[in-house]
Parts: structure tokens; sequence; C-alpha cells
């Protein structure tokens, strides 16, 4: 089972790796030469002590030899275009690792073997048998070894009939690996340098592009290459990948060195299954304009690639067209979940108005897991299937990424901008206070925000009236009171509101109602027809001024009159014989409001003087 993986969900299997159960082995030699196959059965199951192997031993002066071990898998069929790896090492593979698979290190694969020792099998067409070889990061070397045919055995031979001397191969295991969710590092590289004119050219540290390590690279340096030159690392990974699973690979390219963006497309990332490969892609055609402008800026970029088939390794080349001097430093090849895809709520998530926050959430797989970051690179990401961020006043993009549940590899990140929107607002005046009895009232206001506005007013006094989605006037705003409001502060909310954003920004209101003047002194009166009448007017607001009117009277003989003080001297003459009511009107002015108040006096007709008669 691959280490570190916490798979409790059943769709989340991790794959198996099968190790070899049986063997067979055998040598020949003929002339002066000797052969022998030692200590066999140590590369049956997980032998992975650096003493615990089989040798294959050759030696001669002339004549021929060959040692051989065959690795059988017997509880299974390997299927078509699956690899198997078997770990080889001894003082001759350095010199032979240029020969695998010809006449000095053949490899072979056999279908229908069996646990016999004599059980070896029938062995298929050597034409449709590939190896390759690839060194770990420990400098261990493996044998990678792809049929097109089903097969369920491997067999290695150490072959002298074109050697003189001695050779030495030691086998420590083999395997392949069944499908599955898989957590797998990877488990080593080769690399090749071809061209016409290869001076300088080179693929340096191959492994540090597999050592989960940010801080090393792999080096691809073309230094005086030829036109036409292609430097290669393949990655090799333990066993085939899911379908959908990403190759994603982290790099970067001196500025200096990258003359024009177009020169991304002469660097290519092909993934393969067994010998076969899968669709070549240019880096450059991979990257969005914000990784491209991040390239550019001398930054590490990761981008990625999602074969829509199952692979198991992976091919990074960079070929010279144009002859010019080119460098890339590859620092991660990695086999990880395809990155993230936003979800269809996330749209509304990823714009808000300033001083909120938001949840972001994302999709990947099953088995999968989510990291949030601040960054494009780097940092410490934050695991969860959402994201709640702080309180935003600005414009900002986060960053999220896959893995498979406790593994430390991760997809390419995928931006995701949370666009924060201004507030509308103004710059609210002073609500001037009104007199008792008013109707309306107004809000001056300055400095209105862009943007259609509109707002509503919620008063807090029962009895006013509320406003709802109104179009924000020219200042000032009208107010509108009831004629009944007491006197004292009446409060309310004003909430304005841009129609594009839906963004809203709330101000309270306050508006104060001054208390009515009225009159202290009494508003009924009483005189007689043709007696002088005087009054004096009296209020309960200190300073108040007077002023009065008094209209004519049917039945009184005054003209009409009016008087702008507080005193009233008249004589009024009642010409009816009735009592006859006339009104003065006193208008009340205090504090920058008037109230007009009637008093009202009775004139009483005045009896005539009494007629003595005698008898």
């Amino acid at each position: 089972m691959a280490a570190g993986m916490n798979f409790a969900m059943g769709q989340c299997t991790a794959p198996t790796r099968i190790y070899a159960n049986f063997q067979s082995n055998g040598n020949t030699h003929a002339g002066l030469a000797t052969s022998s196959v030692a200590n066999p059965d140590n590369a049956v199951g997980l032998n992975s002590t650096v003493n615990n192997y089989a040798t294959l031993n050759v030696a001669t002066i002339a004549g021929a030899a060959e040692s051989w071990i065959e690795l059988k898998f017997t509880t299974a069929t390997i299927t078509a275009g699956t690899t198997t790896y078997v770990k080889i090492g001894g003082s001759s593979v350095s010199n032979l690792l240029g020969l695998i698979g010809g006449a000095s290190l053949p490899v072979y694969a056999y279908s229908g073997a069996t646990s016999a020792a004599g059980g070896v099998g029938t062995q298929i067409a050597a034409a449709k048998v590939k190896v390759s070889s690839l060194t770990t990061i420990d400098g261990s070397v493996y044998l990678a070894i792809t049929s097109a045919e089903a097969y369920n055995a491997v067999r290695i031979a150490l072959n002298a009939s074109v050697l003189v001397g001695t050779g030495q191969i030691f086998v420590y295991h083999g395997f392949y690996e069944t499908n599955g969710v898989s957590c797998d590092p990877a488990l080593g590289t080769a690399t090749s340098v071809t061209g016409l004119l290869t001076l300088g050219g080179a693929v340096t540290s191959p492994n540090n592009s597999i050592d989960n390590n940010q801080s090393t690279y792999t080096t691809f340096s073309m230094g005086v290459a030829g036109v036409g030159t292609t430097l290669k690392e393949t990655v090799y990974f333990p066993g085939p990948s899911k379908i959908g699973d990403a190759a994603t690979v982290t790099f970067s390219i001196p500025p200096a060195l990258l003359i024009d963006l177009s020169l991304l497309n002469d660097i290519y990332m092909t993934p393969y299954y067994g010998d076969t490969a899968r669709t070549a892609v240019n880096l450059g055609s991979l990257l969005s304009i914000d990784l491209l402008a991040l390239l550019r800026g001398n930054n590490v970029v990761t981008t990625s690639l999602v074969p829509d088939k199952k692979f198991d390794r992976i091919e990074i080349s960079m070929t010279s067209l144009l002859s010019l001097i080119g460098q890339m430093n590859l620092y991660e090849v990695r086999r990880t979940p395809a990155k993230p895809t936003l979800s269809p709520l996330n749209a509304l998530a990823q714009t808000i108005c300033t001083g909120n926050s938001t949840t972001l959430s994302a999709t990947t797989g099953a088995c999968n897991e989510l990291h949030w970051y601040t960054a494009s690179s780097g940092g410490t990401g934050t695991i969860g299937a959402t994201y709640t961020t702080g309180i935003l006043t600005t414009t900002t993009t986060y960053y999220v990424s896959a893995s498979v549940i406790g593994c430390a590899g991760e997809s390419e990140r995928t931006p995701v901008t949370v666009t924060v929107n201004p507030l509308p607002s103004i710059t609210p005046g002073t609500i001037a206070d009104v007199c008792f009895g008013s109707t309306t009232a107004t809000l001056p206001y300055t400095a209105a925000s862009a943007g259609t506005l509109k707002y509503d007013i919620v008063w807090n006094t029962p009895g006013f009236a509320n406003v709802t989605a109104a179009d924000l006037p020219v200042s000032p705003i009208s107010l509108t009171l009831p004629n009944t409001a007491s006197a004292g502060v009446h409060t309310g909310t004003l909430t304005l509101k841009n129609t594009a954003t839906g963004c809203t920004k709330t101000y309270p209101l306050s508006v104060t109602v001054k208390a009515a003047t009225t009159l202290t002194s009494s508003t009924t009166a009483m005189v007689c027809s043709g007696i002088s009448f005087s009054y004096t007017a009296l209020s309960n607001t200190p300073g108040s001024t007077f002023s009065w009117t008094r209209a004519t009277v049917s039945g009184i003989s005054n003209a009409a009159g009016s008087g702008s003080s507080n005193v009233v001297n008249e004589t009024l003459i009642n010409t009816t014989f009735s009592p006859v009511n006339v009104t003065y009107a006193f208008t009340i002015t205090a504090n920058g409001c008037s109230t007009i108040t009637n008093v009202t006096v009775k004139v009483n007709h005045k009896p005539g003087s009494p007629h003595i008669t005698t008898q």
C-alpha cells in the first residue's frame, strides 16, 4: 500500500503493489566461460535491504555464457500496457544501462508462467516488449518493462556472448501496481540528449524534480546546442493513474533567456502509459495570461495537463529549433488530481460589497481534499471544502488546489477572484429643526457616489410614513412628517442602494420637532358694548413676539383692526340687543416658529337708561 494514505471511504482504494511471488532461473556457458545464479529466492517478494538480492554472474575469456532469472506473478495476469519494475544493481550495471534490451542484457516477458521451477511460460515476441531504465532519488536503478500483450512473468538475462571479462548483476525484486487512488511519489527518472550538436546541452540533477522540495530543481540547459537538439527527462510512477488525474509540473525560466513567450511552444509535456505516448502538449498552451505574467517576472509557476486516458510516466522535452541558448528549471513533476473547478454558487460568492466576508467553494474528485491559499505559489494552505474570507475592502484573489487525502502532492492552483464593490455613499448634512405641525423636513447632502442610487427610510416613530426604493433626488431629500408629530426627537434609518451592485449603506436620521408656543393668558373675555376693553396676551415661551388681527363682525360697528404687540385696547360697539362674539387672532412667534391662537371676547348689549313715569 502507498505510504501516508488514509482511505476511509470505500471508493477510495489505494493501489496494491504486487511483488513477484515465484522465480525460475538458469545459466549456460561454453568454452572458456562460466555462469551462475546465486540466491535466486532473494528476488521474490519485497526484498528492500541493500545486501538482499539474487546475483547473475558471467565470466568469459573465450566462448559464451548467460545467466538469467525469471520473476513470476502467478496470482493474476498483468494487463497489456502495465509496466513491471525490476530493481537491479551490481558492478556491471553502469556499463550495461545503454545496452538494456540488447544482446548483453536482454529482457523478456512471458505469459502462462506457473509456480513450478520449469513453468516459465510462453515468451512474448520481443517486438512487443519495451524496456527502459530509470534512477531513483537514492540512486537505485530500475528496469521498466512493458508488454503489449498480457503477461505474468519477466526475465532478466546477463549475456557474455559479446563481452570479454566478468559481469555481475544484482536483482532485488520486481513489482507492478494495481489501479487505485495512488499517493505514491514518482519512482525515478531517466534523461536523454539528442541532436547533431549538443555541446554543453544537458539535463542536470534529474531527481531534484521528484524530491518534493521546491527549493531544488532539475536544469535543462541547451548550452551551444544545434538546431533540433532535444533534452528529455522522463518521470516514472510505480503504477497507473486514475482517469482524470493530472500531470502537473512546476518550473521557471530565467527572464533573460525568455526572449519570446512563443519559445514556450518548444517545451512539451507528454504523458505515457507504458511505451504508448498520449497527446503531447506544449507548455505555452497550458499557461493562463496570469501565469505567463508570473513567469516573465522570474517566478516559479505550476501548470497541469489532464490526459483523457490513464498514464504512468511523464516526459518533459525541450527542443532548440532556432539554435538559441535556453534554460529551464524544473522544480517538481507530479501526478495529482486535476485542478479544482469553481462551484456554480461561487459566481455569487465572488462578488461582494466592501466590509463583508464571503464563503468560497470548489469542486474536486472523490478521495480528494481542497487547499486554500492567499498566494499563487508558496504559503501554507487551509484545508477544507469551503473557505471563509476575512472582512474585505478591496478586490482580492484567492487560490485553491486539490490533493488526494493524506498526500503531499497538490494540483495546479485555481484562482478565485473576489470582486469587492464599494458601498454607495453620500455626505449627509443636518436636518434643520421643524416647527410643531410641520409636514415636511429636508435632509441636505453632498458627494453622492456614482451609479444609480435608490433609498429607503424606516422611521422608529409610529405614524411616520416609511419610504421604499425611491430614486435618490438631487439634494436635498424631502422628508414627510405627520402634522400631529409630537414635540421632541424622532429617529429613523436612511438606506442607500446601488442598483447595479446591490450594495447598501445606512445612515441614521434624526429630526427634532419644536414644541408649540401657546397662550398662557385666558383665551376668553367679556365686555360690555361701549366700554373700553384691555387684554394682554402671555405665552409659554420667553421672548415670544405677538401680533393680532380682528375681522369685522356683524353686529359690531367697529371696522377690522390689528396690532403688533401682545396688548389690545379697544372699545367695541354692539349694535344689537344680544351678545356678539368677537375673535382676536394672535400670532405668536418664538424660536423661528409661529402659531395662531384665538381669543374670544363676548360683547354684551349695553341696556339704555331707565324711563321713569308717574301715575
